[in-house]
């Protein structure tokens, strides 16, 4: 898990660093072009070394439930803005990473048990949700875009906005600021800032979505 998420960052462009016990492991991913470092993640220290005090988020993929839970109370207790993205293997444990201030939690065995079961009974749906989280060799992508609160575009509809006329992407979904999810929003409803809007599109197009929601620049 912990090198699928490395590669995800990687194919990404996201800057990031791996941090493993194993030199062996360490060695691999610094081969494969990534920034990594052969150290205990469950001490302080290591997280300090890392930059764990500038991070954005962290994604804790040890081997055991108490090794991740070991690490998520460390990288909040250094950093508590920091986005913590956890693996929880045993049934239960869930629940106790959310409580230990986990931002998502993702505990594979059910994960595949459900994609297995969804696979027969709507195949279609699976390929499309494989189609927005791989990379299956199209040049569209599934992008989260932030609605700066003094861009041009706050306050109005998705149709005032034209964004598959003028830009060329699909809004499928609005996540309010105030957490609400909002699916194929009509086309009054209205954006503001602190959303982010949940687009399909061509990379270059949702680049420049990105620029027409950041903030002005002077």
């Amino acid at each position: 898990m912990g090198r699928g998420a490395a590669s995800e960052l990687l194919h990404a462009g996201a800057p990031f660093v791996v941090v493993d016990i194993s030199p062996e492991r360490v060695e691999r991913a610094m081969l494969d072009g990534m920034l990594a470092v052969a150290a205990d993640s469950t001490r302080d220290e290591t997280l300090h070394l890392a930059g764990i005090e500038r991070a954005r988020g962290l994604v804790a993929a040890l081997a055991t439930d108490a090794d991740n839970l070991f690490v998520l109370l460390s990288a909040k207790g250094l950093n508590p803005k920091i986005y913590v993205a956890v693996r929880a293997a045993e049934e239960g444990a869930e629940e106790k990473m959310r409580r230990a201030g986990a931002d998502a939690v993702f505990a594979p065995y059910s994960i595949t048990g459900h994609r297995l079961a969804q696979s027969l009974l709507r195949p279609h749906v699976v390929q499309f949700l494989d189609f927005s989280t791989k990379d299956v060799g199209q040049d569209i992508a599934i992008e989260q875009v932030r609605v700066s609160e003094s861009s041009a575009m706050v306050a109005r509809t998705i149709k005032e906005m034209q964004l598959r006329k003028e830009v060329g992407v699909i809004v499928m979904a609005i996540r309010k600021a105030d957490g609400r999810m909002i699916f194929n929003p009509p086309a009054d409803t209205g954006v503001h800032g602190g959303d982010y809007l949940i687009v399909m599109g061509h990379p270059e197009n949702l680049r420049a979505l990105e620029t027409l929601l950041a903030e002005p620049t002077i």
